[in-house]
This record gives structure tokens, sequence and C-alpha cells, in this order.
């Protein structure tokens, strides 16, 4: 065997070879000698001897096409858009100031946006009812909506070197993060007239895609129990009578079982589910463990309802008693979690008004879990001071796609967002104690929900 320095001279040898020398062998001569030290090195190493050297080219494969669904989850990954208040300067004769509210790229689930005027700053500024008049606006953006708006502030009176502010808020802004929360309008002698903007061309709402009528809720068929089955509500959740993770403090409970509850019953052609504060405090049995309630929860699951997609339509007033936690829910049909769609949720703890709700999308891993919520504020939504889902009758819908879940009331579109939960799901409905409930005081409010319709589309 030839010592492997031996070999490195040869080859060496063979590169630093003038072109007189190359003259006096053949090539097929210097080739076999290239080809000689080559094996010899192989085989030291312990490859197979190679007969000849041939260039393999290296294909990169395309990336594989995302599904419908793996590009809804991406977009919801993406991260919200920043929204900037814009500054403009105007000349002291104008009538109306037109102020920019910009986001930074399309909007990945809708915007909502609160606006306020607010009086300038410093020994010389613009004030409210003296220089411009007062505007409160609610903006909203939804995905692939032109990411410009333009507010018109109008103005009494101008004058020279004056200032005053159009902000936002200390209330965030939903689905959207802050990058510039104050715009300043100027008045300057010098500025020019601004043009009025072009109208804002927001995209059509959606309407539901309701498909073919799959269930419809008749009080006079109503049937509860502890396991449900099919046409049967089940009377609790696959996990037990207990939310611990979600530090509620009622214990959810079934009039066949638990004597002296009252969690839900049918009343003039309506179902109602209830939170009850107990006259005595009742003991049950949680894994083994005896423990003391003083609240009782309500909760109905339909698990024979079970699909992939498709709409879902309630029409019901909500409790209005603090404490109270009321929830819509689509859940997985496999018993995982996530992931979750709250189709509403009114926690009555101080920071929800009577006309407030959210809608929320729950996706990831039990270990890597991922939201969005979106607030909703009926009253200014639907510019109805008396706007109420406490004491009025209202629909609350979603239409789960493979793309887009689209939440509405009353049969408007009030939020959008990508799609992140596909797999079969079934509906629930509940009304839970304490949590984001917050503290309970039944001695105000109603404790109960009131569904008088439900209704389910393929």
């Amino acid at each position: 065997m030839r010592h492997p320095f031996a070999l490195l001279g040869a080859l060496v040898g063979l590169a630093n070879c003038a072109p007189s020398a190359f003259a006096q062998n053949s090539e097929a001569a210097a080739w076999a000698t290239i080809r000689d030290a080559a094996a010899a090195m192989a085989t030291l190493k312990g490859a197979a001897p190679a007969t000849s050297v041939v260039a393999t080219p290296v294909v990169v494969p395309p990336a594989p096409e995302q599904t419908t669904a793996q590009k809804a989850v991406a977009l919801a990954e993406s991260g919200f858009p920043t929204v900037s208040v814009g500054s403009v300067e105007i000349p002291p004769t104008a009538k109306v100031a037109y102020v920019p509210v910009t986001l930074s790229k399309s909007a990945v689930v809708t915007v909502w946006l609160d606006l306020l005027t607010a009086n300038g700053s410093g020994s010389r500024y613009a004030y409210e009812g003296g220089h411009f008049q007062r505007v409160n606006p609610l903006l909203s953006w939804k995905p692939g909506d032109p990411l410009t708006q333009w507010v018109a502030v109008p103005i009494l009176r101008g004058e020279d070197g004056l200032s005053f502010s159009l902000t936002i808020p200390n209330s965030a802004p939903v689905g959207a993060r802050v990058a510039a929360a104050r715009g300043t309008i100027t008045f300057k002698a010098s500025a020019p007239t601004q043009t009025p903007p072009v109208t804002y061309a927001a995209l059509p709402l959606r309407t539901p895609q309701k498909g073919a009528l799959a269930y419809e809720f008749e009080a006079a068929d109503f049937k509860a129990s502890d396991a449900g089955g099919a046409g049967v509500w089940r009377t609790r959740f696959s996990h037990g009578r207990t939310q611990d993770g979600n530090q509620e403090i009622g214990y959810y409970t079934d009039p066949t079982l638990h004597a002296g509850t009252r969690p839900f019953e049918i009343r003039d052609g309506a179902l109602i589910l209830r939170a009850e504060r107990f006259t005595t405090p009742k003991v049950f049995k949680v894994a083994g463990v005896d423990r003391t309630y003083q609240y009782g929860s309500a909760v109905l699951q339909a698990a024979w309802l079970s699909q992939l997609y498709g709409c879902y339509e309630w029409e019901l007033q909500l409790p209005s008693t603090p404490g109270t936690w009321d929830g819509l829910w689509l859940l997985p049909s496999d018993g995982s979690w996530p992931p979750e769609i709250d189709v509403s949720e009114s926690p009555r703890n101080g920071a929800f008004g009577p006309g407030d709700g959210s809608v929320s999308m729950h996706w990831g891993t039990a270990s890597a879990k991922a939201s969005v919520t979106v607030l909703l504020t009926g009253k200014k939504i639907f510019a109805d001071p008396a706007f109420d889902l406490t004491t009025q009758w209202h629909t609350r819908a979603v239409d789960w796609r493979e793309d887009w879940t689209t939440f509405y009331i009353d049969g408007r579109e009030v939020a959008r967002m990508p799609t992140t939960f596909h797999k079969p799901a079934f509906p629930m409905m509940d009304v839970a104690v304490g949590g984001w409930g917050g503290t309970p005081d039944f001695s105000k409010g109603a404790p109960e929900m009131l569904v008088r319709g439900f209704r389910v589309f393929r």
C-alpha cells in the first residue's frame, strides 16, 4: 500500500508540471495517473475506488404550495400592523382640517380605532368650541381595505401659529399597535388649502354563506343530560364540571344530578341558561375531593352537531349580573385544546358595558398557545346609544370557513380574522361565574342567558 503522503506528492507534482513536460506524455496517460491517485486516496478512506468523476447537479425541489388553511394560519401569525395619526398644516381660513390615519400594512384582523380631538398646549393654543369642533370617530379597517383614512375636523376659527391635536385615547386600538398616537393640526398662514380627500373605498362587508340548514332549535324538543347524545345537550365539559384554569368559582350543575339547582329551563318558548348563588353553600366532589361552592354555573354542549366549517347563529339576550361571564363557543370534537372560536363573550367585570362584547380565535398547542381577540362596542359600531345586549334581542353569528372566519351582530359583519381552526367542532353555550367575569354580585342585574333561536348551517 502506498503511503498517503507519497500519493499527495504525486498529485502535487502533476499540478506543478510545466507545459513542456505535459507535451512528453499523452493526454490519456496523464488522466490515468490522476485516476490511479484518486482511487488510492479513496481506498485509504474506506470508500470504493472511483472509476470516473462525474459532476452531479444539485436540484432544489420547489417549496410545496401552501394550502388555504396553511395560508390563513400564516397570515394570523404575521403580526398586527401599526397605526399612525398624521400631522397637517392648514391656513387660518380653512373650514375643515383633513387628518390622515394610516396602517403600516393591510389589516390581519378587523381593526377598530377610537379617535378624539384634544386642545393644544402652551401659552397660545387652539381649543375646542373656540377654534375647532370636537370629533370622536370610530374607524375600522377590514383585511384588504386601503391603508389610509381621513378624519374631517370642522374648524370654527383659525389663528396663525395655534395648534390642536387628533389623538388615540387611552383605549388601545383593536387589531393594531400604535406607532404615532397623536397628530397635530397647526394653523399656518403660508399653508396651502387642503384638497378634500377622495371618498374612502372600503371593501364591501361580507354576508354569511349559510348553506343548508342542519339544525334549528325547538323549545318543545329540548333535552339535556350528563352524558348527552344524539339530539341531547350535554350539561358538562368533557373534562368535568369545573373550570379552575379560568379561575372560575362556579360549579356547572345538572338539575337531575344536583337537587335544588336551576342551571337551565324552558320559559316562554326560550331556553334559559342561568348562573346562580346558592341559598346555602353546596358540597360537590371534584377529583375525589369534597369542595364547597357558593355559586352554580350552566353549560350546554351539542356534540352531535359536529362538523368542519359552517355558519352558526344565535338569537339571544345576555346576562347583566356582575361577576357572570357568558360565552358562545366552538370546540374541537376530538377533545383537544386549543383551538377554539369564541362567537361571543361578555364578561360582566365592569370593563364591559351592556352593549359591549368580544370575539376570539385560539390556536397553537397547549404549550404554545396563540390567540387574537376583537373587542366590540355595540353603541359606537351601530351608532345607537340605546344598543343593549342584555335587555334587547340581538343575533350573534359566525361564518367559519377555510380561509376566513367572520363574525356578525344582527346580520352585520363586525369582525373578520384568518381561520386558524381546521378540524371538526361542535357548538356550546355557557354562563360562568368569576374568572374574567370578576367579582360576583347577584343583588344586581339578571344572571340569565335567554336563547330563543339557534341555527346551524353546513
